[in-house]
């Protein structure tokens, strides 16, 4: 007793044989009078060498690309680890030179700043005397004018300037 499935591979099996018959007809050998191959049978064992040639080419291809993908992505990973560490090492780099340069003008600006208070200093000294000058120059003269005035009162007569000097 046969199953379904049986009988449906046998009908499948007997179909494809009869299918590869018509594309490839094996020659009868009462049609043929040599023993030699008819040219569809060449033909049919030259497709068949060349097939499995393919096949075999396609494996080596295969390989071949598979190899030659694995070169470059390893090339690539590589190549991008040595920019990714580069781009690193001029960040950490970058970073250090502005800290410096950071702490250098806080110097700089520190400097300055004592500089610019040193200076306000020395101005606001020399103003200072200078005020100081001004104001006893200023005294000098009002006395100076007071005594005028005091002798003018006590001799009634004003005294004439001579070319550089004050005649009485």
């Amino acid at each position: 007793m046969k199953s379904a499935g049986t009988v449906s591979l046998n009908k499948s099996i007997g179909q494809e044989r009869e299918a590869q018959e018509r594309a490839f007809p094996i020659p009868n050998p009462s049609h043929t009078s040599s023993i030699t191959p008819t040219p569809s049978a060449d033909r049919y064992q030259n497709q068949m060498r060349d097939s499995s040639r393919r096949n075999d080419v396609e494996t080596k291809a295969d390989a071949w690309e598979k190899a030659e993908m694995t070169k470059i992505k390893k090339r690539y990973e590589n190549m991008n680890s040595k920019i990714l560490a580069w781009e690193d090492e001029k960040k950490t780099q970058a970073k250090f030179n502005m800290e410096k340069n950071k702490g250098e003008l806080e110097q700089r600006s520190a400097l300055n700043l004592r500089h610019y208070q040193e200076k306000v200093a020395r101005i606001d000294q020399i103003a200072g005397e200078a005020r100081q000058q001004l104001e006893e120059k200023r005294r000098n003269q009002v006395s100076k004018v007071k005594e005028k005035a005091n002798k003018i009162r006590s001799t009634d007569k004003v005294p004439v300037k001579c070319f550089c000097f004050y005649c009485h």
